[in-house]
């Protein structure tokens, strides 16, 4: 159970980070691909889709395969450990969730700085200043938005963390990705 508990509390931290990385300037296409974060020296890769209001991640942790669905419609975000059929389910602050308005998360700046292309991708580079909730400080983060509309790149400015898409494939994305395949069983948490 604690293993879990780490697991979830990772998956959220992660889940963070990797939403800063989905914001654009609108609304982006639906959309598939690789998603590499890198923490310093550690790297987590992932398998990304994107249905307008519903992610899915796909991801190893601990060695352990998880899927992460999030769904901005109903305010929720579901951890799911595929070996055991178990999910989690977590309640998502509507004003922390991206895909609807397509900001970063607390956004009160943004500023083109450079034409940069990121894996292949025609992207604007922007300078996004924001401030975290409950803090009266800014911070900055570079994004780096592609023609198509995808934050194909989000990292620090002092590159202590980034998050990317690579071999992304836009068009429709399945719905039954974004709903919890039968068979799983709910665990109840504490949150």
């Amino acid at each position: 159970m604690a293993k879990r508990k780490v697991l979830t509390c990772l998956l959220v931290f992660c889940l963070g980070l990797f939403l800063a990385g989905c914001g654009g300037l609108g609304r982006p296409k639906e959309f598939s691909g690789e998603n590499v974060m890198r923490f310093g020296s550690m790297v987590q890769r992932g398998q990304v889709y994107f249905g307008g209001d519903r992610w899915r991640i796909e991801a190893q942790l601990f060695g352990q395969k998880t899927i992460t669905i999030i769904r901005t419609d109903k305010k929720i975000m579901w951890s799911l450990l595929p070996d055991q059929k178990t999910y989690t389910e977590v309640k998502l602050d509507p004003k922390q969730l991206v895909g609807r308005t397509n900001r970063f998360p607390g956004e009160v700046g943004r500023k083109k700085i450079a034409y940069e292309p990121v894996n292949g991708y025609p992207s604007d580079k922007y300078l996004v200043t924001f401030k975290t909730a409950g803090q009266d400080t800014k911070a900055n983060i570079f994004q780096w938005i592609s023609r198509d509309n995808i934050a194909v790149k989000t990292a620090a400015t002092d590159n202590s963390w980034s998050s990317e898409y690579r071999d992304i494939k836009i068009g429709r994305q399945p719905r039954e990705l974004f709903e919890i395949p039968s068979g799983y069983a709910k665990i109840k948490t504490t949150q």
